[in-house]
């Protein structure tokens, strides 16, 4: 056990939440807890890599490093020498251990309860609850010590976070999903507010996963399979921010009194501009040279497999799932979207299934995949220009609206970081235009298609990630005067409210207006 003394600190996560809506909340008073606590002050913004590769935001949290330093970009990641998409949860391939778990049996002592994306639970000097009402989840669902979770069901039931159904629902499926998450909030505030008062800690860093799930999926327009005029949908994402804001002031009037408590969200949710689903047509174009015009095809014939997996219920195979191991489910995703080639030597570069918002693209690099088939230098800076001009020229035939404001090379982020971990080799930023009500994509040079999801994309998602965050000190009263941090700034500020010293190839500095001192909560 730790030596030294600490003021204790809890960072709670309101993930997923969008400022805008945290403001207005505030404001005009639906959120009275976090207006308590933010008490007359600013909102410090916070930017992440959202924009980019937005499953590299919450490692950007845990290293304190920049995406190519830590080089983890999705739930999926792209592993070269297996030619397959593994979940980076694995620490003799890349570091996944957050930095709570590194300080030592001297440093402050750590509860961790749903930190979003976090690895899987290990053996270290402190208390972790991982995937428990999370969203965002890479590491399986468990505690450590282990036998905690059955103590947890025990007492508080068993976790009312379920997976996410990926696809459009019905009106009273969204409905069934706010009261899922309304109950996910109430469930997490009292598990933790049982564990912060049973449990050891100088430092809790707590998750509220309900509105990240409420983001994606309860954004007006919704997305629906069937047409509904229910009112009550327009209220549904406000009730899910009403029952988190009501659960983190419980959980901060269980705290200590000398307890600092900083509230955050690394990233926002706005309406979803993301069509990821054009984007293996769109490259199988560019790569083939392909001119067609196929707009007018009629809808192709589902082979046998998919026919007999549509014909059982969303619901129903969603429910199945979920109580599937998460390898398996894994491999069903790779399956289903196929993410892996049977024959790689036909391949030249692929479309990665990490990140469901931003386009991943790999080159099949010879050296660098275990099959790579595109020689380094020449051959493969002509095929990363070949598509990065290719791609955004297709646009929407009844507009001509761009679908991709941006092709970028990852190796152009971050020039001045010299030894880079794997990332994907291209990018893809989609406009800002609503993927919804495109019918014909069309390029000058690649032909036409015809869009088959146009009235439903098959994730479901309404709402997607902005890379404005926001943070600040509960009890500070001051105002921050608009400035702004980075989400490495935040691990800075732990460990220096702390006293510790920065880890090696730390990016951010410690945000002081997080560290001034506050009055009693």
């Amino acid at each position: 056990m730790a030596d030294r003394s600490y003021q204790p600190l809890a960072m709670i996560a309101f993930d997923g939440a969008e400022i805008t809506m945290i403001e207005r909340g505030i404001s005009q008073g639906w959120l009275p807890n976090l207006a308590r606590l933010l008490d007359g002050g600013d909102l410090l913004r916070i930017r992440s890599e959202s924009d980019v590769m937005v499953g590299a935001v919450w490692p950007g949290f845990y290293t304190g490093k920049l995406p190519p330093e830590h080089g983890i970009s999705g739930v999926l990641q792209w592993r070269a020498d297996t030619m397959r998409h593994e979940r980076p949860d694995d620490q003799d391939w890349i570091d996944t251990a957050p930095f709570y778990r590194k300080f030592g049996p001297d440093g402050p002592r750590v509860l961790a309860i749903d930190a979003p994306f976090a690895p899987s639970a290990k053996p270290f000097g402190g208390t972790e609850v991982i995937s428990w009402n999370a969203h965002a989840t890479r590491g399986r669902r468990g505690t450590w010590p282990q036998d905690l979770a059955a103590e947890l069901r025990n007492r508080h039931g068993r976790p009312e976070m379920r997976d996410e159904i990926y696809g459009p629902q019905t009106a009273a499926g969204l409905l069934k999903l706010r009261d899922q998450l309304v109950a996910s909030a109430r469930q997490q505030s009292a598990l933790a507010c049982d564990l912060a008062r049973n449990t050891r800690w100088d430092l809790l860093l707590l998750g509220f996963g309900a509105v990240h799930r409420a983001g994606h999926k309860l954004q007006m327009p919704v997305i629906l399979r069937r047409p509904s005029n229910d009112s009550a949908l327009s209220e549904a994402l406000p009730e899910v921010y009403r029952a988190c804001d009501t659960a983190i002031g419980e959980v901060v009037a269980a705290l200590p009194k000398d307890c600092r408590v900083i509230l955050f969200s690394l990233n926002g949710m706005v309406p979803n501009t993301s069509k990821h689903f054009l984007l293996p047509e769109m490259l199988r174009r560019v790569l083939e040279n392909d001119t067609s015009d196929t707009s007018d095809a009629p809808s192709p014939a589902p082979a046998l497999l998919p026919r007999l997996r549509n014909a059982i219920p969303l619901e129903w195979r969603s429910a199945l799932k979920e109580h599937l191991p998460v390898a398996v489910k894994d491999g069903l995703g790779r399956y289903w979207r196929r993410a892996e080639a049977t024959d790689w030597s036909k391949v030249r570069a692929f479309r990665l299934v990490g990140s469901d918002f931003e386009g991943q693209i790999r080159i099949n690099l010879r050296g660098r995949e275990r099959e790579g088939i595109v020689a380094p230098g020449e051959e493969f800076e002509a095929l990363c220009t070949q598509i990065a001009t290719g791609l955004p020229t297709f646009v929407d035939a009844a507009s001509g609206a761009q679908l991709i404001k941006a092709v970028v090379r990852s190796s152009d982020l971050w020039r001045e970081i010299r030894d880079r971990a794997d990332l994907p080799d291209l990018l893809v930023q989609w406009s800002d235009s609503p993927p919804l009500s495109l019918n014909t994509i069309t390029s000058a040079r690649f032909g036409a298609f015809r869009n088959f999801w146009q009235s439903m994309p098959p994730d479901g998602r309404s709402g997607h990630h902005q890379p404005v965050g926001w943070v600040f000190c509960a009890g500070h009263g001051a105002a921050t005067g608009g400035a702004e941090g980075s989400v490495q700034d935040l691990t800075a500020t732990v460990f220096a409210h702390f006293g510790l010293p920065a880890p090696n190839g730390l990016r951010g500095a410690p945000l002081d207006a997080l560290l001034e001192p506050t009055r009693a909560l």
